[in-house]
């Protein structure tokens, strides 16, 4: 007798079920990094740091090294680890290093290239939101003012005083 087999689509349908199942029950734990890779105050001070290391077949991996004037060496091959490159995970350093080069992952660098590229990242995306608000918004016209309404009020008020005392002021 045969089973049969369970299709790809319902497979992932029941993944997706358990995930939101989940995440409803709030069962889904946070992120942490691999025993391997955990810093301590001691190696802190011990100039070592956590790096992320993607490979070249997009696998990822984290360990922790120590930095000697300013260079770690990974797989035998040195690396640069200044402080320009160095990114923080829970107030530990934390690199990101691609195998296929010696210098980690620069965010000025990003930031830089995304301004370059006609400002195609968040910043850009920022300066266009803040304009449109600006645009929406439209000032006010020749208005009384707040100041304005208020003396109106008053003006008013005196007026119908002045018309329901009979034209006496006192």
């Amino acid at each position: 007798m045969e089973e049969q087999k369970e299709s790809l689509n319902s497979k992932v349908d029941k993944l997706i079920r358990l995930n939101e199942e989940l995440i409803t029950k709030k069962e889904v734990k946070k992120w942490k990094l691999p025993w391997n890779a955990r810093l301590n105050k001691g190696q802190v001070k011990k100039n070592y740091a956590t790096y992320c290391i993607i490979n070249d077949n997009k696998a990822v991996k984290f360990l922790r090294a120590p930095i000697e004037d300013g260079v770690v060496s990974i797989d035998g091959v040195p690396r640069i680890s200044t402080a320009d490159y160095c990114l923080n995970y829970e107030n530990k350093p934390f690199f990101i290093m691609n195998t296929a080069s010696i210098e980690p992952y620069d965010v000025r660098r990003e930031v830089k290239d995304s301004e370059e590229r006609n400002m195609a990242g968040v910043a850009g995306r920022r300066l266009l939101l803040a304009k449109m608000e600006k645009e929406a918004i439209k000032p006010k016209g020749a208005g009384f003012g707040s100041m304005g309404w208020i003396i109106l009020i008053v003006a008013v008020c005196a007026a119908g005083y002045f018309l329901i005392k009979g034209g006496k002021i006192f």
